[in-house]
């Protein structure tokens, strides 16, 4: 086993060095072209990552090759493979103004930096950055009948190379003001950032279906070109989608695909019709090497709406082609065989029920659909009025001629006449906000809360963090409020390697150091802020992590009302921290604290905290930009995770004074039996599983008072003085126990000090737990022994289960501890175990903690801290915004 796991790691290695070599050969690729002139009569297109001469870019760049007055224009197409797409190549061998290139060779990269009209139907790769004067047309690829974006539940941070194309599109494509409102407004959360045009003028490619002598002559070519042959029988086309969670890594059963196609074509009459397939371009070349498919396959290079064009009748599923069809005026069948399957991985917006055709579960239903289209070419009263109705919606420009609107729009800069909109601005403001790595820590905790508490009626937010696969990081962002925009930093600087280095040694040097501001170095900073962010403009922008210059730095090249920095603790005794004998914060606190004086407000965590952190940065950066904004919380979330399940019963079912009567029984059968009445048996699951974790860590068979603590294991919580005062404790108090939550560098220390001790049996380390706050309600008093702190969220989450709280004396405590709560003592062994046995005496209490006031008061501050004048003026109930998707069994919760 040994053998296999060491085989495993080192594949997992050199694939790593594999993807970083990949990684520093496109940057410097890009490197290559940056000092290159764009050149203002060059076009370059990309569909679908370089997958054929396809969908709307295709369209357009015919209609500019027939244009007289864009003659002078040359013409660079990407293609993923020359040899399978030799029959494209072939047809354009002649002409001096049409080239082809690689996808992500040296080639492609100086064609996209350097040509001045960029026009795709997806995205670039994710090193794409748009330079100045070039004008980027993004097409999109059809209207969307599959959730999208940030509609897609649970997988926000799919959409990251999506949206940072959106941003930087000077041009979107949209068959009208539904697919607008839904998909670019609504899925992709354009509103407030895009700074763009959008056009409804049609879809280009759809005037490909308008055949006429000239298109049917180039479908019969291209046909006979690939060896296919052409007749005029008429078409019966299949056109399913891909199946699959992922669309780099698509599901394709080829059987089932040609059992479709030879069933229908066993059935018709093979004198008068044609069964041809056209697969999803993702997974046409695997059906493509299957003999038996050749004469029914549509290749990949063939457009598919010359096919359209020629179709009698349209078969698919889930693929938004039949949208396309509609311009023809001609029915469409559903075959959906496998709809509840589909539905467990991919959601769509328009139920099959509602589309406009008739709907088939088997191939039996689907060949008498067919049939009774073909024989009497009508349609029935209810599918003919969803036919005119989603026609209306979504090809109301058709009329063959959309090509021609988009290149006047774009090319010639005529949008008198045309449905060309712009400024997507709804009246809030726009924040953006970088959380930090998302791993468990009181800084996610708290940048969670604060987005659960934000009003986001009144703001626009973006949160901002890299990516990661870490399974805790990505538990954690899915925990974000639904109502925010998520962005994710993925892939690296673009520059050589020279100005790289010189990139790093300046921020390491600190902001006003030589390197820093070398041209190049400060070039390829700027050139970052465009790569991740394209056009996007910000009214605030707020690093609420702190910890690194590297964000610093790439927030400073966005423009802004105010840019904010948060310090959530004394940032100049972090720095001088040690771990293990070293300083492992203080070079890179250091390079932060030289940006101090670039940011409108530094924004402490406590008002106590902000005066020590005004004194020990006080070299750096001038008085007045300090400023305090105590950290939020999540009531709600918190008590539904403490509490567990919150189902209620019937009311029918509540007997007795209105209280719930289980009764004596006879068994633990009648026992549930009686309680499934009652509740779900979800519910009872998950209570079980409550009571079972809870056994871990308490005696529930005798009478003890339980301390809890809950924080990293790092110097400065100093839990080995809160071991060594619970020693104390013991001595006069054995029917108590410490639980200790929390994982951290020193866990081998405490384990070997707790041994010393003698405490085995009475200290439980629980370790990083996801639901601390069940451990914590079922304690009797919240302890804390730290040396120092910002606002620790764990004193507030304690007040809020109703736990005593017991402190050592830290700088910032009573920002910490609201007045009337909780007792304070001196930062020594002696003193903590007073202070607990205080609890134990019955001297310390928790009183009414009001946490909406709390909260009403938290978000005035951080409004006034990021620079904006609005505040809140009652407690908030747009403060958790959490109750429309709240679920016990999937929220992720952190732990200081």
């Amino acid at each position: 086993m040994k053998a296999i796991d060491l085989a495993r790691k080192s594949v997992r290695s050199i694939e790593r060095r594999a993807k970083r070599l990949k990684r520093f050969r496109r940057q410097q690729l890009m490197a290559l072209t940056e000092t290159m002139p764009i050149r203002k009569d060059l076009v370059f297109y990309e569909a679908y990552s370089g997958n054929g001469m396809l969908c709307h870019p295709e369209a357009i760049f015919q209609q500019l090759l027939k244009e007289p007055d864009m003659a002078h224009l040359e013409h660079v197409w990407v293609l993923k493979d020359f040899d399978r797409y030799a029959s494209t190549i072939e047809i354009y061998r002649d002409n001096p103004k049409v080239k082809f290139v690689k996808y992500l060779s040296i080639e492609y990269y100086r064609a996209l930096r350097t040509a001045k009209y960029l026009v795709n139907n997806v995205s670039f790769p994710q090193q794409f950055s748009k330079r100045d004067g070039q004008i980027y047309l993004e097409t999109w690829h059809g209207v969307p009948l599959k959730k999208m974006g940030y509609d897609v539940a649970g997988k926000a941070s799919d959409a990251k190379n999506i949206v940072r194309n959106f941003f930087a599109a000077d041009f979107l494509l949209s068959a009208g003001e539904r697919m607008t409102e839904q998909m670019y407004l609504g899925a992709f959360k354009l509103n407030n950032i895009f700074k763009g045009a959008i056009i409804e003028e049609g879809n280009p490619r759809i005037d490909r279906q308008f055949l006429g002598a000239s298109g049917a002559a180039e479908l019969k070519t291209w046909f006979e070109r690939l060896g296919l042959g052409w007749d005029d029988r008429e078409v019966i086309l299949y056109a399913p989608t891909w199946k699959g969670a992922s669309y780099a890594k698509p599901d394709t059963d080829a059987t089932a695909l040609q059992a479709v196609v030879e069933y229908l074509s066993s059935k018709v009459d093979s004198k008068k019709y044609r069964v041809l397939l056209k697969a999803h371009q993702v997974v046409s070349d695997r059906i493509a090497r299957i003999p038996a498919m050749k004469d029914f396959l549509v290749p990949n290079e063939v457009p598919t709406n010359l096919v359209l064009g020629a179709t009698s009748l349209l078969v698919t599923d889930y693929s938004s082609i039949f949208y396309d069809f509609l311009a023809t005026g001609k029915p469409v069948a559903f075959y959906v065989p496998d709809l509840e399957t589909y539905r467990t991985y991919r959601d769509v917006y328009t139920e099959p029920e509602d589309h406009p055709g008739e709907l088939a579960r088997s191939l039996s239903e689907l060949w008498t659909v067919i049939s009774e289209s073909l024989e009497s070419r009508m349609m029935a009263e209810g599918v003919r009025a969803r036919y005119d109705r989603d026609t209306e919606n979504h090809c109301r420009r058709d009329d063959g001629a959309a090509s021609s609107r988009i290149i006047d729009i774009v090319f010639r800069g005529i949008e008198e006449g045309y449905q060309v909109k712009r400024d997507f601005t709804d009246g809030r403001e726009s924040v953006l906000i970088y959380v930090g790595g998302m791993a468990s820590n009181g800084i996610t905790t708290s940048a969670l809360n604060l987005l659960d508490n934000i009003d986001y009626e009144r703001f626009d937010v973006s949160v901002l963090f890299p990516h990661s696969r870490d399974a805790d990081k990505v538990r954690n962002t899915r925990s974000i409020n639904s109502n925010a925009r998520i962005l994710v930093r993925d892939g690296t600087f673009n520059g050589g390697h020279f100005a790289n280095r010189g990139r790093l040694m300046g921020q390491a040097q600190g902001w006003d150091g030589r390197r820093k501001h070398e041209p190049k170095v400060e070039a390829i900073w700027k050139d970052e802020w465009n790569r991740c962010f394209g056009d996007a403009e910000f009214d605030y922008i707020a690093d609420f992590c702190g910890y690194s210059p590297f964000w610093d730095y790439l927030f400073l090249q966005g423009k802004a009302k105010r840019h904010s920095v948060w310090l959530h603790n004394d940032l100049a005794a972090d720095a001088d921290r040690e771990v293990e004998g070293q300083k492992t914060l203080k070079s890179g606190l250091r390079a932060v604290f030289t940006t101090y004086e670039k940011f409108g407000a530094l924004v402490s965590v406590s008002a106590p905290l902000s005066e020590i952190n005004r004194e020990s940065l006080a070299e750096y950066v001038s008085k007045d930009k300090f400023v305090s904004c105590r950290n939020s919380i999540n009531v709600e979330k918190i008590n539904l995770l403490a509490k567990g399940d919150l189902d209620t019963p019937e009311e029918s079912l509540i007997i007795e004074n209105g209280e719930i009567q289980i009764g004596k029984s006879s068994s633990v059968v009648d026992a549930v039996d009686r309680l499934s009445k009652l509740f779900s048996l979800a519910s009872i699951r998950r209570e079980i599983g409550r009571r079972q974790h809870l056994n871990k860590f308490f005696d529930t068979t005798s009478e003890v008072k339980t301390f809890v603590a809950v924080g990293r294991l790092s110097p400065e919580k100093n839990h080995e003085r809160l071991v060594q005062a619970f020693e104390l404790v013991q001595e006069t108090h054995p029917d108590t126990r410490l639980v200790i939550i929390g994982n951290g560098p020193l866990r081998g220390d405490l384990d070997a000090l707790i041994s010393s001790l003698g405490l085995d049996h009475v200290v439980t380390m629980a370790g990083q737990q996801e639901n601390p706050y069940l451990i914590m309600a079922n304690s009797d008093c919240f302890v804390m022994s730290s040396d120092y702190e910002g606002q620790p969220m764990v004193i507030l989450e304690a007040l809020t289960l109703g736990l005593p709280v017991v402190t050592t004396a830290f700088g910032s405590v009573r920002a910490a501890l609201p007045e009337g709560e909780g007792l304070v003592v001196e930062q020594t062994v002696s003193a903590l175990a007073n202070g607990m046995r205080s609890f134990l005496n019955g001297e310390v209490t928790s009183n009414h903690f009001d946490a909406s006031e709390y909260n009403r008061a938290v978000m005035n501050e951080f409004y006034a801290a990021i620079g904006s004048e609005y505040r809140v003026s009652e407690p908030a109930d747009h403060a958790i915004g959490m109750k429309s998707f709240i679920r016990a069994e999937d929220v992720a919760v952190v732990q200081n």
